[in-house]
């Protein structure tokens, strides 16, 4: 793991944190983490009657089919998946997203951002962050939000932690995935920063967090899939390529 990456940290004997955490793993007991999953499932199931019991953010690629293969197919809920356009498919990731919904029969709702606004606020926030996709990463945070608290569902799954998984300043292995709104890999810029004669504040809205007193009163609960599972990269990889999902090899589209 080079030294470059943020937040990278090494102990003494010069062993990264990624690696620290996978090591972690064996002091967890994951059939009791199962049971955990298995009680929030059961406390969610069919609880808006024959409407989506919960929300999972997907994108198209491995770990997303693996989050719907074991929220819809393990634990019996009926999701809503929910993804928002990145503006830059390749022909196979086009192909993955749409074996999503054929390999699981769900529902799928895309938001695709305002092209003009994405533009300049792309090129703002390299400016700015040397962090051009920051629009697009906050939207992927605060969308789902926004959706779960309108549509009355009252479960979101995000995948994996990244702040405590690779490095970060989440520190704690909590399923409480809302903790991600300030893991900093979105960096907390005001709305105002971003507002000038291309950009006003009502062209923001899929980047605007519901206050957290209206996310309580919705009773909204965000979790993270790796805190119950022993989340695995390639694990996940395998599982996808099983179940019809291909590399940009297997479509001819680009070969290292």
């Amino acid at each position: 793991m080079p030294d470059t990456r943020p937040y990278i940290s090494f102990d003494d004997d010069g062993i990264c944190m990624p690696c620290k955490r996978y090591g972690d793993r064996k002091n967890v007991n994951w059939d009791a983490r199962w049971k955990e999953l298995e009680a929030l499932a059961e406390k969610h199931r069919g609880r808006n009657g024959n409407y989506y019991d919960c929300l999972i953010t997907v994108s198209g690629g491995k770990d997303s089919h693996y989050q719907v293969h074991i929220f819809k197919e393990k634990l019996g809920m009926n999701p809503l998946c929910i993804s928002i356009d990145n503006f830059s498919w390749t022909e196979t990731g086009r192909l993955n997203f749409a074996n999503l919904g054929d390999r699981f029969g769900v529902d799928i709702h895309t938001l695709t951002l305002n092209r003009k606004i994405a533009r300049f606020m792309f090129k703002k926030a390299f400016e700015k962050q040397l962090v051009p996709c920051w629009y697009w990463d906050r939207s992927i945070y605060a969308y789902p939000l926004q959706i779960a608290i309108k549509l009355g569902i009252p479960l979101i799954i995000w995948g994996e932690n990244t702040s405590y998984e690779r490095g970060g300043p989440v520190k704690e292995n909590t399923p409480d995935a809302l903790v991600q709104l300030k893991n900093d890999v979105v960096k907390p810029i005001p709305m105002e920063e971003w507002l000038d004669d291309n950009i006003k504040i009502k062209d923001l809205n899929p980047i605007i967090y519901p206050p957290m007193e209206e996310i309580e009163k919705a009773g909204i609960e965000a979790r993270f899939l790796s805190y119950y599972i022993p989340w695995s990269d390639y694990g996940n990889y395998q599982w996808a390529i099983k179940n019809g999902w291909k590399t940009l090899k297997d479509t001819g589209e680009w070969e290292r």
